[in-house]
């Protein structure tokens, strides 16, 4: 019997994840043997709860100006006497096209703007060609539109021929390419984030997989492909993250096994990546490293931070140590004291938000539901004596999941000349990202 099977029959299913199961399956090894690979699940900062500014939620803008149903229809009376003037393929239909379309989209009407949409990059298909570059402009609009409804597949055949259009996969990549696939990769992250219906794994998997192509297929030399490189790196970086802190246990209601194929081929093969990802993330760090080594200050000492992230993160915290050290010698020696200041100035939550998950914050449900939370941080990075608040006692359940999560969150501690210290009193407000 595996253990995996031994703390099925041992824990009832709804408290698994709520436990440290490495140290569970640790005391597991000892009574029943060695066991291959340890669960590493610390909490995934930015997956699960980000940080909130105030406990009211701040302002995202003025909404767009929407059209009135007369400006819409003179604007379909234009498209009409063009389509009259010219027949129904003409290129110059096109702009008249899309802009109605684009009516469409701010009166919320998001079949109709998809319709007009698909008429236009129809025309510049027949007009211009199937891989010409106008099209570009329309495959975003759709792909926004398309994510708006949560299609999946529909945007995902967007994503898919915009590829083609640019060419994606072909060496050297260029800038519009790197572009285009640093916003699929996120798209497939977003996929497995927000899917809770046991197939999500396949979304990790496609964008680990993806994203390591592209990096062996480029030659990190020339210094016009460091930063293709260094975006691509960080973004496999996310991956391992999510990776690392996947849990098996938490795929289903019951906790069942998924037995579909391509869900479990998936959930094979992150279990195996598990194993080796502490390595795969230092040796793509190390990678950048080298190929900034005359590089500026800050760059240099980012990706010193961020490999003791990485090692802060999956509890190496000797190695860790020595990465922090590093970036705070880097950023004297230069001056950037402001810079230290930031970095390291103040315990932060790993992985850190700021640079790593600002995508998701569309995902945010319930902006109200703003938990305060205060807590001391330890040398080591964990929060200690948290205590949480909430304005509304209806979102009492929030603060009790908040303060679950900070209790399985890494911190990157507060650093000075002597090394890790630790902060007694830290004040913050969170929210939850409800994905489900």
């Amino acid at each position: 019997m595996s253990h995996t099977e031994v703390i099925n029959l041992i824990l009832p299913w709804r408290w698994r994840s709520r436990i440290d199961l490495a140290a569970f399956t640790l005391l597991l090894a000892g009574l029943c043997g060695s066991v291959d690979s340890v669960a590493h699940l610390p909490e995934v900062f930015g997956r699960d709860y980000i940080r909130a500014t105030t406990h009211v939620q701040e302002p995202r803008g003025q909404p767009p100006t929407v059209p009135s149903r007369q400006e819409i229809d003179r604007q379909e009376n234009q498209v009409k006497a063009a389509e009259r003037a010219s027949g129904p393929y003409a290129d110059g239909l096109t702009d008249p096209l899309v802009n109605l379309a684009a009516m469409y989209r701010d009166r919320g009407d998001l079949e109709e703007a998809i319709d007009q949409y698909l008429r236009a990059l129809h025309l510049v298909r027949v007009n211009d060609g199937l891989y010409s570059e106008r099209q570009v402009p329309i495959l975003r609009e759709l792909m926004a539109l398309y994510r708006r409804q949560n299609d999946h597949q529909s945007l995902g055949g967007v994503y898919h021929y915009y590829a083609r259009v640019l060419k994606l996969g072909r060496s050297p990549l260029d800038g519009a390419q790197v572009h285009l696939a640093l916003e699929y990769l996120q798209w497939e992250r977003e996929l497995y984030t927000t899917r809770r219906d046991g197939m999500q794994r396949i979304h990790l998997m496609r964008a680990y997989d993806v994203n390591e192509s592209l990096l062996g297929s480029m030659e990190p030399v020339a210094a016009v492909d460091r930063d293709a490189y260094l975006n691509l790196a960080m973004s496999q970086m996310q991956n391992l993250y999510l990776l690392l802190g996947d849990d098996p246990l938490s795929t289903l209601p019951g906790n069942q096994t998924d037995d579909r194929p391509e869900a479990a081929k998936a959930e094979r093969m992150i279990g195996w990546i598990q194993k080796v990802a502490l390595g795969k993330g230092r040796q793509i760090l190390e990678q950048c490293l080298s190929m900034t080594a005359e590089g500026p200050a800050a760059t240099r000492a980012g990706l010193h931070l961020e490999l003791g992230d990485w090692y802060q993160w999956n509890a190496e915290l000797p190695q860790a140590e020595r990465h922090y050290m590093k970036v705070m010698a880097i950023l004297r020696d230069a001056g950037e004291d402001a810079l230290l200041e930031q970095w390291l100035g103040e315990p932060m939550e790993l992985p850190d938000e700021r640079n790593m998950w600002g995508i998701l914050d569309r995902f945010a449900a319930d902006r109200d539901a703003v938990v305060e939370a205060s807590y001391a941080v330890t040398s080591r990075g964990v929060a200690r004596d948290i205590s949480v608040n909430v304005r509304n006692a209806t979102h009492d359940v929030h603060a009790w999941q908040v303060k679950r999560m900070l209790r399985d969150t890494h911190f990157r501690p507060r650093y000075d000349a002597q090394g890790p210290q630790p902060v007694d009193h830290v004040s913050r407000y969170y929210r939850l990202i409800d994905t489900h």
